[in-house]
């Protein structure tokens, strides 16, 4: 895929976003949406079906391009297996995540990795607003304001960074992978990672809405 470039011109590098679903089908299409009207084009899109049983595979057909790339699971296997796989078929700088229920602004790709680019960043999160969804109709909660930056000590304290508004390099992220735990799998990632001597830093905007819903974890 050819390199995009950044405001200043300066060539940008590629990221892979890794989306694990579960019967998500009635959240999976907003979610995708908000990825193909990034205005960072320079993305692989790794989604991972974790054996779904609702109308989740007639969605994401609609999506497939070269650079989308599915794998359908045989056996339900968890968001974590879901993640690990898709980083390791990940070959690009960055990688960024995002749940099938939640959804970025247009602009988050392009100013974050820009940010992360130009003052050399490993590990960055944003600010993101929760909402709930009755009867079709969204409801915005408090926008939450995560401090602007972690080491693992302050991280053990306050873990509010949001999964979806992550992007790491891979090169930081390394072999640490995502344990085989039910809830909280994502908390031991960022623990790992930031146990190496790393630090999180956030991008100072709002790139991501976090949808809560009986389900959540």
């Amino acid at each position: 895929m050819n390199q995009q470039t950044n405001y200043n011109g300066e060539k940008m590098s590629c990221v892979d976003i890794v989306l694990p679903n579960y019967n998500k089908a009635i959240f999976l299409e907003e979610c995708i949406n908000s990825i193909f009207n990034q205005t960072y084009k320079n993305w692989n899109l790794f989604i991972i079906d974790d054996k779904s049983n609702d109308h989740s595979r007639t969605i994401i057909k609609k999506y497939l391009k070269k650079n989308v790339f599915v794998i359908y699971l045989k056996k339900n296997k968890g968001v974590s297996f879901c993640r690990n796989l898709a980083i390791r078929f990940s070959k690009s700088k960055y990688i960024s995540f995002i749940d099938a229920d939640d959804y970025w602004s247009h602009n988050k790709l392009e100013e974050q990795i820009s940010f992360m680019e130009e003052y050399n960043h490993g590990f960055t999160y944003s600010d993101y607003t929760p909402f709930t969804t009755k009867n079709n109709k969204k409801k915005f909660k408090k926008q939450i304001i995560v401090p602007n930056s972690f080491d693992y000590h302050q991280f053990i304290k306050n873990t509010s960074i949001g999964m979806s508004s992550v992007i790491i390099k891979r090169s930081i992220l390394g072999t640490i992978k995502f344990p085989k735990v039910k809830i909280c799998e994502d908390y031991y990632l960022k623990c790992e990672i930031l146990k190496r001597n790393n630090i999180a830093v956030k991008f100072n905007k709002n790139t991501m809405l976090y949808r809560i819903s009986k389900n959540s974890l």
